[in-house]
């Protein structure tokens, strides 16, 4: 069957290269076919082929062996990430045929509704097409497409009408307006397509995406802003300005602004005002008319795009479809820049750890190398063995402690950690480490400043790890101080919480640097003289072992020269908590744990035994569950004091479990414990979200969860 005409309606599509590209950049694939598409044909029309199947316009297949048969049949576009994974298409005839592993085909469709033929692509190896902006992207573009294509076709008929009809001027002026402002659009979405596939920096997108869509509009400003619900502020950045109004960049208060818009924008909706002079507040630019459609949150702010006229105007559905189009596409742009962004500052950040790690390692490898050689020339006095010993000595154990420092945190990142919890007093903590970092505090000259409540200050923990930490912050403050500095320790406690905090007046932190001072990778500018050492793991560890004790560490500092302060804060115990050891102690001092009615549900039923049993050993009433369905029921029916959860449970998650007894009016105050296999950082925020009050890695420490039964059972007044 001859196609002329088809192929040459499609080649008539000055834009169609243009799209091709971008629908390959945008999913990898590298061939990529517009087709006629019939009950009996396959005809390709335009073909980007970067595989060498050697395809050209006119050629035809066989319509039984393809797939878009099924989209002609069916009427819905097919998308296969990875054909030999794809459960309905791994033994289909055709992939094995054409030999492809990803594929997708969207429907295109004439100007007056009937089916025309497919926007397809194919490659060799797999792909991510599945992903919604993936998807949405691809069916705007196949719209994008059809469209052009039913212009075409418009056009076709207007002149075929123009020369029937030549008298009818009235109606040519009017068609062929229509085709002006068809080829306006398909112009400003090809100008909006192309900006994007460059992918240039948020700041190019907003500015040209910005005057783009003022000219096309005719509007007399465009621009991008962040609300800021907690300070009440409105950020509006500098874009496309017409000159018949001024230019409304910089920081408003957000009261200038109309409720109903900015109650919109938070709510996620669009809004939309064709005169503003009865609800514009008192301060409100010079504004008549305005669009405000959301983007996305950035942060806490909330994004969005605002469109503005210095006279009313009536905003048409097509345009707020437009805009709107637009701004889900430049939003979706820009979360992927900043994505890719923030990946290249981690990869960099990774790279500048390697070489300083690299720098570190050599700097104690150049005397033990230089003290080896000396010790082989022989006939050395004793007094130079014993000195070349001690370098030696110092050297190795430099080496030992920055090994140690990459373990620990590798350990840490893994979830490897077991902590030896028991019961640790804090003033004894602070003790320990400064004993440990006082050489490094006298060989700077610093003066450390120390201060504690008489009373002890207990917390359930690892003692060695706790130490470890402060060490860690004192050792900073150390090395980040010049000589002769003032260092500061001192400890505060209330009824539930003990707070550490370690001060310097050092070199402080930059507005910068503070917000990723506890990321991996990152560290401050240490002394010109870099004779402290260290690798930037102190920080990362410290915020980790601190949060296996259930604890959170924050940082402070005015900025660079204006020294720094460091807070740990740790769940305090009180005075008379049960013996974590499981000894009985001494019976004078402690009281008893008070008795508490206990859920247990874990769908391991040894595991979920063997807890159980010691919990009753414990003197605690206690009820096992397998499913989490019964155990709901049954906190609706019978109220627990506690529950200890499992995160992977059959039907609904521990998580979503939580949730729901924290919904409960019956089991809402109830202490809820999760005790998992999963201890990934992202999966204990995640459980924390749900409503879990402490969160333990399996095998759980038992008297670690004595403990926490014990401390709820206090404040629950049993």
């Amino acid at each position: 069957m001859n196609h002329s005409a088809d192929i040459a309606a499609i080649e008539a599509i000055s834009a169609l290269p243009t799209i091709l590209e971008l629908v390959s950049d945008l999913t990898t694939l590298r061939f990529i076919c517009v087709a006629r598409v019939t009950d009996t044909s396959w005809t390709a029309c335009a073909v980007l082929d970067k595989l060498g199947f050697g395809m050209r316009p006119g050629d035809q297949l066989d319509i039984a062996t393809t797939l878009c048969r099924e989209v002609h049949d069916e009427g819905r576009p097919i998308v296969i990430d990875h054909v030999s994974e794809d459960i309905q298409y791994c033994r289909h005839p055709t992939p094995q045929i054409y030999g492809f592993e990803s594929y997708f085909s969207m429907p295109l469709h004439t100007s007056t509704g009937a089916y025309f033929g497919t926007l397809c692509g194919l490659d060799r190896v797999p792909a991510r097409l599945s992903e919604p902006k993936t998807l949405r992207a691809l069916e705007l573009l196949a719209q994008m497409i059809s469209h052009q294509l039913q212009t075409e076709q418009t056009l076709e008929q207007s002149l075929r009408t123009l020369r029937t009809e030549i008298s009818n001027t009235a109606h040519l002026r009017s068609m062929l307006q229509q085709l002006r402002s068809a080829e306006q659009r398909q112009s400003f979405q090809l100008d909006i397509a192309e900006l994007l596939r460059q992918q240039p920096g948020p700041d190019r997108i907003y500015a040209h995406s910005s005057e783009i869509a003022g000219r096309y509009l005719g509007v007399s400003q465009v621009l991008y802003a962040e609300l800021d619900p907690a300070q009440q502020a409105v950020l509006c950045r500098h874009g496309y300005n017409a000159g018949a109004m001024p230019e409304l960049g910089g920081r408003h208060a957000a009261s200038i602004f109309p409720a109903e818009m900015l109650t919109a924008l938070q709510e996620g909706r669009s809004w939309a005002c064709a005169d503003l002079a009865r609800q514009a507040p008192a301060g409100w630019p010079e504004l008549a008319a305005a669009v405000a459609l959301p983007l996305g949150r950035h942060g806490s702010s909330v994004c969005f795009l605002l469109v503005c006229h210095h006279q009313p105007r009536a905003w048409g559905d097509d345009e707020l479809q437009l805009l709107e189009d637009m701004a889900e596409r430049v939003w979706n742009v820009i979360e992927r820049v900043r994505t890719q962004e923030a990946l290249r500052q981690a990869d960099r950040r990774k790279d500048e750890f390697l070489a300083m790690l690299a720098h570190e390692l050599r700097n104690p490898l150049a005397p033990i190398s230089t003290a080896a050689q000396l010790l082989k020339l022989g006939r050395q006095s004793e007094e130079r063995i014993s000195r070349t010993s001690d370098v030696i000595t110092r050297q190795v154990s430099h080496m030992t402690s920055l090994i140690n420092d990459l373990l620990d945190v590798s350990r840490v990142t893994r979830g490897l950690i077991v902590l030896e919890r028991q019961r640790v007093p804090l003033q004894q903590v602070m003790a320990d480490a400064v004993e440990q970092v006082r050489p490094l505090i006298e060989s700077r000259r610093h003066n450390l400043a120390m201060q504690a409540p008489t009373d002890e200050v207990l917390v359930l923990g690892d003692a060695k790890r706790l130490v470890q930490v402060l060490a860690n912050l004192l050792s900073n403050a150390a090395k980040y101080t010049p000589e002769g500095g003032h260092l500061a320790l001192w400890l505060e406690a209330d009824g539930q919480e003990a707070r550490l905090h370690v001060s310097d007046n050092g070199i402080g932190i930059s507005a910068e640097l503070l917000p990723h001072v506890f990321d991996l990778f990152s560290q401050a500018e240490r002394p010109s003289d870099r004779s402290q050492g260290g690798l930037g793991l102190g920080l990362p560890l410290v915020k980790s072992l601190v949060e296996l004790h259930a604890g959170s560490v924050r940082a402070v500092s005015r900025g660079q020269d204006c020294g720094s302060e460091f807070v740990v804060t740790l769940p305090r115990l009180g005075v008379f908590d049960a013996t974590p050891s499981g000894r009985d102690g001494d019976h004078h001092a402690q009281a008893e744990p008070a008795a508490l009615r206990v859920m247990v549900v874990d769908d391991n039923v040894d595991a979920a035994q063997m807890l159980g049993m010691y919990l009753e050993n414990e003197g605690h009433e206690v009820c096992i569950l397998h499913d989490p369905h019964e155990a709901l029921a049954l906190a609706e029916r019978m109220p627990m004091d506690a529950f200890l959860l499992d995160i992977g449970l059959p039907g609904i998650d521990g998580n979503e479990l939580a949730s729901r007894l924290r919904a409960l009016p019956q089991t809402r105050g109830a202490l809820l414990v999760a005790i998992t296999g999963y201890g990934q950082r992202f999966d204990r925020l995640r459980s924390m979200q749900a409503g879990f009050d402490h969160y333990l890695v399996k095998p759980a420490d038992p008297a670690a969860l004595a403990a926490l039964l014990a401390h709820a059972g206090r404040r629950q007044g049993k």
